[in-house]
Parts: C-alpha cells; sequence; structure tokens
C-alpha cells in the first residue's frame, strides 16, 4: 500500500578541491521520509543552520522528482512482475495522480477498494499469480504521494500503524502465493484470513485517510457538504478498537497495556449526526495519544449525558496540560493549546490533535480535557468527546 518515493537519489557535485561534495540542498533531499513528510533532525538543523530559502528549493525538487515518478507510474508491470488484472481501479489512478480536492481523494480510495475486492475475488477463485502480483502492485501504491505537500504530515502521521499492517498483510499474500511447501487448500485458507484482515484495516484506513482529506479545503472544521451525514457509533467503534487492540503492545517485549472498554451497546447503535469520518480519526489519534502516556491502563466508555453520546478515552498516566493560548494568532486565542498544530508537551509530532476542537465543533459536537476522573476508586486522565444524536 505505502512505499518510498522511488528515484529519490542523491546527486553529487564536484567541489572546489576537485572532490565529490554533496550539495545542502541534496542534503536536505534526503530529509524527506518515503511518504513525502519532511524532518530534520534537531541537531543537525542547529549544526547546517539550512536558510528558508534553502528548504523552499528542496520542496520544489521534491515536488518536481514526485511528478516525474506520477507520470511515469506503470500498471502493466511492478518490479519486474507482469499485472494481467485490470479494471475500473486503472482508470482512476491513471486519472486522479495528483489530489486536489477532497472528491478526487475519495476516487482513489475507491479505487484502492476496488482492488481489494479484486483480490478478494481472485483467492476465491485460486488466480494466485494474480493475486500475488496485485498484491505486490498495491504494496507499491500510495495515496500520500498524490496528497499536496501540506497534507502529507497529517497522513504520515494518522495512518502510520495502519500503513506497517496493511504493508505486512499484502507481503504476507505475496509469500503464501508462492510458497511451494503449501497444498492447495491451506493456501486458500491462509491467504483469505489474511484479505479478511487487510479488509478490515482498509475499513479503518479508508475513514481515517477521509478525513485527511477533507482538510484540503480547510484544516480547522469539516467542509460543510460534508457535515450532516447519519452513522452509528458502532461503525466507528468496531475498526478503531480492533486497531488499538493490535498497537497497545509496548515495544518488543510484548508487555501489553490494559486497554478497557465499557460500550453502551444500545447507545452505540443510535443514529448520530455529523461525519463518522473526522469523529473516528479524532477518537482513534486521543486513544493512541492515551496509549503513549499511560503507565499501564488506557479506558474507552461510552455513555449518554445531556442527551448527547459521550466518549470518554482516559488513562492512568500524567495530567494533561490545560493551558491557553494568549495570543489571536491562527485564531486560536483563548483555546487550549493541546489541540494547536504542532503542540507537544513531550517533543512529538504534536499533529494528532491539531484542531480537533473546531473540527468538532464544525459538527455540532465537542471535546473537553478531563483530569483527575475517579473511575471504580482509580484516578485517571483524557478527554470526553461529546456527539450529537439524531432527534
Amino acid at each position: 500500500m505505502m512505499c518510498p518515493i522511488r528515484g529519490m537519489e542523491i546527486k553529487y557535485g564536484i567541489g572546489e578541491d576537485g572532490g565529490r561534495a554533496v550539495s545542502r540542498i541534496d542534503e536536505l533531499m534526503s530529509y524527506f521520509k518515503g511518504d513525502g513528510s519532511f524532518h530534520i533532525p534537531s541537531h543537525i538543523s542547529r549544526e547546517k543552520k539550512y536558510t528558508r530559502e534553502e528548504i523552499k528549493q528542496a520542496y520544489v525538487r521534491f515536488e518536481q522528482e514526485r511528478k516525474q515518478i506520477a507520470e511515469k507510474a506503470d500498471y502493466l508491470h511492478v518490479e519486474g512482475v507482469e499485472i494481467k488484472v485490470h479494471g475500473k481501479w486503472e482508470e482512476i489512478l491513471r486519472e486522479k495522480k495528483f489530489i486536489k480536492t477532497p472528491e478526487d481523494g475519495f476516487e482513489v480510495l475507491s479505487a484502492y477498494s476496488l482492488i481489494v475486492n479484486e483480490l478478494t475475488f481472485l483467492a476465491v477463485n485460486k488466480r494466485w499469480d494474480d493475486v500475488s502480483s496485485l498484491a505486490l502492485l498495491f504494496q507499491k501504491e500510495s495515496v500520500s504521494e498524490r496528497l499536496p505537500a501540506e497534507l502529507r504530515k497529517f497522513s504520515d502521521h494518522d495512518t502510520r500503524h495502519l500503513r506497517m499492517e496493511i504493508n505486512a498483510i499484502l507481503g504476507d499474500v505475496t509469500f503464501a502465493c508462492a510458497d511451494q511447501s503449501l497444498t492447495p487448500a491451506p493456501r486458500k485458507k491462509k491467504v483469505e484470513n489474511l484479505l479478511l484482515n487487510l479488509r478490515k484495516n482498509w475499513e479503518l484506513y479508508s475513514f481515517i485517510m477521509s478525513d485527511i482529506l477533507m482538510r484540503i479545503e480547510d484544516k480547522t472544521k469539516v467542509p460543510e457538504r460534508f457535515v450532516d451525514s447519519e452513522y452509528s457509533l458502532s461503525e466507528v467503534l468496531e475498526p478503531v478498537i480492533d486497531h488499538i487492540e493490535k498497537i497497545s503492545k509496548k515495544g518488543g517485549s510484548g508487555e501489553s497495556l490494559k486497554f478497557v472498554q465499557e460500550i453502551d451497546n444500545r447507545l452505540a447503535r443510535k443514529i448520530l449526526v455529523g461525519n463518522k469520518n473526522t469523529v473516528g480519526n479524532i477518537l482513534n489519534n486521543v486513544l493512541v495519544n492515551a496509549l503513549g502516556f499511560s503507565k499501564g491502563e488506557v479506558r474507552l466508555l461510552l455513555q449518554e449525558k445531556d442527551g448527547k453520546a459521550v466518549l470518554g478515552v482516559f488513562n492512568d498516566g500524567e495530567m494533561i496540560k490545560e493551558d491557553k493560548n494568549d495570543s489571536a494568532a491562527e485564531g486560536r486565542e483563548g483555546r487550549h493549546k493541546v489541540y494547536n498544530e504542532g503542540y507537544s508537551s513531550r517533543g512529538s509530532t504534536g499533529l494528532g490533535l491539531s484542531h480537533a476542537d473546531t473540527r468538532l465543533e464544525s459538527l455540532g459536537a465537542s471535546i473537553s480535557i478531563v483530569n483527575n476522573k475517579d473511575i471504580g476508586g482509580k484516578m485517571y486522565n483524557g478527554f470526553e468527546i461529546y456527539l450529537p444524536i439524531k432527534e
């Protein structure tokens, strides 16, 4: 699904001493990640003191190389393997090489969804060579490469765990199709189970990316035409909970965080008004943050208060800072800093909760910081998200 930008080779120039010297722009090019995000380690930034103009030149060059790569996209071969399966997805991906509007992005997502469906059809019919080649192509594809540069950082942050999971599944599918030690029945069962897992991950990826696509127009709120959709919380909770359960392992030690869910199933089935993509992405990011701050336990609660569905996300770690902005920068005067883009109390990207307050407000919802909440005699800190229920 996601892969490094191809063609990013360092180009060398000749220094005054006749030796090979890497230009400062070439150095900056090496700090672009495979998904298009850009990060210079702080110690290198202090040492090199790159200018704004140099960084701007690097971005321009990166965009030029990205366009050249997109223009050469080949849906007939990938890594020397012939792709014999074609369909509507290919037409869409050739046409929408660059995403300029949310609707463009939704079309690209629909094309990838068609590939997921095609993989399942091919597996049912035991067309293992076609399954393998299409899985390989899907692994090399990237929504992020098609996004405007300013949105790639959100894609990198919000989908990082899912991208790794999806890539791993596609790799396992390719391997299983070629594994000569598997007899037909076990191979079919293994591939179908992998594709079922792929579909679950793709469902969550789709609505997280749909939320990111809407930020093409406005990073601070959901565009009005996407506000009034109806959904049940169960549509959001099932894929999010499944994902959080998978990543609740700490490092490689196998030590698990305790993830406790107290869900009112009756309330989860009620119809809400808003946008499930935005709600799902914000909930997922709040839960991932809670895992990062937790000492060992994260709790997800769903209850009804004052006629609204309330999602509570709490952990047993440190209290959440409630500092507010004292300037009108970006129109956020008096709002909590924790929702500022780039704000972090622990040196992370500060992207997960960016504008979560105003984006939810545009849906008639809200988010609040809750510290020192007593749950069963133990103190927790976290957030509560208030969502409007359809009358």
